[in-house]
């Protein structure tokens, strides 16, 4: 039998996550553009710098920010991007209750953009139940909203979609 052999091209690839002039430590996952499962992870260092071996073609990267206050944003890559740029994003609030209506401390909370996968900032709520978060996408956009409750409040591990804007607020049935 004739076996076609398929050529795969790699790149040795440098950049800086960056943001404004500061270079951010930041989890990245090179997703490429014929198989976005077959990512590549890496991690910059404390000054932003990272290298990689990517193929040869476009990708698409989320970036996680190891910075607190600055949010994950997916970003495009070509071989001519020498830096990705993150920013504080945009501020999603909200409160956590309880089944009583008071408030909930100490719960997790997480908004996940649906279409893309992209994840706000992990908040932990405060005394009075408030969080906030940062993300870079839409407040319009559809996300899913998980809340993980303090360990021994006896409480599920609560998780909606919809399109909830700047504000949400969970209260446990």
């Amino acid at each position: 039998g004739h076996f076609a052999r398929m050529s795969t091209t790699f790149l040795e690839i440098t950049g800086t996550v960056t943001t404004g002039a500061t270079g951010v430590p930041a989890y990245l996952r090179f997703m490429p553009a014929s198989s976005p499962k077959g990512y590549v992870e890496t991690f910059s260092d404390g000054s932003g710098a990272f290298a990689s071996r990517l193929l040869a073609q476009n990708h698409q990267v989320l970036v996680v920010p190891m910075t607190a206050g600055l949010a994950p944003a997916l970003v495009p890559w070509d071989v001519s991007t020498q830096t990705l740029t993150v920013s504080a994003g945009n501020a999603v609030t909200g409160t956590v209750k309880d089944g009583a209506g008071n408030p909930l401390a100490g719960a997790q909370v997480q908004v996940t953009e649906h279409a893309t996968g992209v994840p706000s900032t992990l908040a932990t709520t405060a005394s009075n139940g408030s969080f906030t978060v940062r993300t870079s996408f839409a407040a319009s956009a559809t996300v899913d909203v998980k809340v993980t409750p303090p360990t021994g409040r006896g409480l599920p591990v609560l998780s909606a979609s919809g399109a909830f804007g700047a504000s949400i607020a969970v209260q446990y049935a």
